[in-house]
C-alpha cells in the first residue's frame, strides 16, 4: 500500500491542513507556528488506527493536545488518508476517514462520531465500504450489496478495527494493509547519546528496530553484517555528504567483564552482554582514525539521521517525519542532503519541517507546504501552486528583486497583511 495523501483538523492548533505524500515533502514555517504539532497529529492520527480501544480512550482523553484556541477550542479530531494498492489483479485508491469528540473534561469521555471507508479502481467513481455517524454504523458485506449491514460498535472503538476479524470479508486484505501503515517521527536534537558506549542485553545485540534509543554504532555493525549492501551505500552517501571522509570503521569488542546474567526462582535472564561497539572515522585530513564521538554535531546529526532513514527502509515503514533537519547541519550541505536522503529511503516517505529558507530552495515548488501567517494561533498549511502561470510569476518576482524563493517566502510568511494577501496568490 502507498500511502498518497493525509488530511488533519483538530490537533492542538492545527487546522483543517491537506499534505499530499510525495518521495519527500516539506512543511516550512517561521518559528513557533506549529510545523511541529502537524508531523505529531499524522503520527497521532495512524497511531489512533492501530490502538486497542482502552488506549483509543486514553487518546481522545489527552488534555495536552485539545485544540484549546479561542478558534478551534475542542473542534473534533479529523483525520483522512488517501492511499492506492493492488486488488484483484489491479490498482486502486482508497479514501478512509474518522473523526472523534474530545473528552478530558470533567466526566467527558472521547468518543468516535465518523468513519467513512471507500474505494474506487479509476480514482473517480468511490464505493462506499463503511459509513457512521454518531447514531449507527454499517458496512459493506457482499460484492453485489450496498453498505447497509450494521454492525454494533463501542464509542471508542473503531468499524475498521472490529473487521479485521472477519477473514473471509471480501475486502479483508485492504482492511489489514491499512491497519499496517507505519510512520515514525524523529525528534532528536541531542546526538550525544547516540554514540556513547552502552553494555546491552543478548536480545539487543541484533535488534534493529526503529527507535529513539538506538545505539549508532551498534546498529551499523548490524547492518553492516545483516545487510551489507544497504551499509554501503549509507557510508557512500555520507561519504558525499563529507568528501574529506575516507571511510566510517564500526567494531565490535569484548569488554574485559564476562557477560552478566540475572537468576530469577524460575530461569536465568541475560541482563548484560560483554559486547560493546565503536565507530571511527577515517579522514584524510587526519593522521589517524578518530572515534566518531569527536566529529560535529552536524556529522553526528546528519550520520543519526541517515541511520534511521536506513532504519525505515528496513523496518518496511510508509513514512518517516523529521523534524527540522537543518539543525547543526551546514546550508552547504543541506542540498546534497536533500539529494541523497531519498535514495537510501526507496520505498519510505520523507515528510519533514523546516523553519529554514535554504531548503525551500532545494525543493520542487510541488512538495512545499508554507505555513500561512495566523493572528489567532491557529496554524494551516497551504501547498504552493503549480500551474505555469504561477511558476512563471513568481520567477519573475524573484529575478525582479534579486531574491531567492526561500528568502521571498519566509519574508510574506512573517511580513504585513498585504504580504499576507500576496502569499495567498500563491498557494492553493
Amino acid at each position: 500500500m502507498e500511502l498518497k495523501k493525509v488530511f488533519v483538523d483538530g490537533y492542538k492548533n492545527i487546522s483543517e491542513t491537506s499534505i499530499e505524500i510525495n518521495d519527500i515533502t516539506s512543511v516550512l514555517s517561521v518559528n513557533n507556528y506549529g510545523k511541529s504539532n502537524l508531523l505529531l497529529s499524522v503520527v497521532f492520527g495512524l497511531s489512533f488506527l492501530q490502538q486497542h480501544s482502552k488506549i483509543k480512550q486514553a487518546m481522545m482523553n489527552d488534555i495536552k493536545i485539545v485544540p484549546s484556541l479561542k478558534k478551534k477550542y475542542n473542534v473534533p479530531f479529523s483525520f483522512m488518508i488517501e492511499c492506492t494498492t493492488k486488488w484483484n489483479d489491479s490498482e486502486c485508491f482508497i479514501k478512509y476517514f474518522y473523526s472523534f469528540a474530545w473528552g478530558g473534561r470533567k466526566d467527558n469521555n472521547g468518543k468516535v462520531i465518523s468513519e467513512l471507508l471507500q474505494i474506487s479502481d479509476n480514482k473517480k467513481d468511490f464505493t462506499t465500504f463503511i459509513k457512521r455517524d454518531e447514531k449507527q454504523a454499517s458496512y459493506k458485506s457482499s460484492k453485489t450489496g450496498r453498505c447497509v449491514t450494521k454492525i454494533k460498535i463501542d464509542d471508542s472503538e473503531l468499524v475498521i478495527n472490529k473487521l479485521l476479524a472477519f477473514d473471509n470479508l471480501f475486502y479483508n486484505a485492504i482492511i489489514k494493509e491499512l491497519l499496517n501503515i507505519n510512520v515514525y517521527i524523529d525528534r532528536h536534537f541531542d546526538t550525544n547519546s547516540g554514540y556513547g558506549i552502552t553494555f546491552m542485553s543478548e536480545q539487543e545485540l541484533t535488534d534493529l528496530t526503529l527507535k529513539p534509543e538506538v545505539n549508532i554504532p551498534k546498529t551499523l555493525y548490524r547492518i553492516k553484517n545483516d545487510y551489507p549492501n544497504k551499509y554501503e551505500l549509507l557510508c557512500n552517501v555520507y561519504k558525499s555528504l563529507f568528501p574529506s571522509v575516507n571511510d566510517l570503521i564500526v567494531q565490535e569488542f569484548s569488554s574485559k567483564m564476562p557477560s552478566i546474567t540475572i537468576r530469577n526462582r524460575n530461569n536465568e535472564i541475560p541482563s548484560f552482554s560483554d559486547k560493546v561497539y565503536v565507530l571511527y572515522v577515517d579522514d584524510k585530513n587526519l593522521n589517524y582514525p578518530i572515534n566518531f564521538r569527536a566529529m560535529s554535531d552536524g556529522a553526528k546529526r546528519i550520520l543519526l539521521l541517515l541511520t534511521f532513514i536506513v532504519l525505515a527502509q528496513i523496518n518496511k515503514y510508509d513514512l518517516i517525519c523529521i523534524e527540522e533537519p537543518e539543525n547543526s547541519i551546514n546550508p552547504n550541505l543541506l542540498r546534497r542532503f536533500l539529494y541523497t536522503i531519498k535514495e537510501l529511503a526507496e520505498d519510505t516517505k520523507i515528510l519533514y519541517s523546516s523553519h529554514s529558507p535554504y531548503l525551500i530552495n532545494y525543493m520542487e515548488p510541488r512538495n512545499i507546504y508554507l505555513g500561512l501567517p495566523s493572528d489567532d494561533g491557529v496554524a494551516t498549511f497551504k501547498k504552493i501552486k503549480t500551474n505555469t502561470n504561477n511558476i512563471k510569476r513568481l520567477i519573475r518576482t524573484l529575478q525582479d528583486n534579486n531574491l531567492t524563493l526561500g528568502d521571498y517566502l519566509f519574508d510574506l510568511m512573517s511580513g504585513s497583511s498585504d504580504d499576507y494577501e500576496e502569499l495567498l496568490s500563491y498557494v492553493e
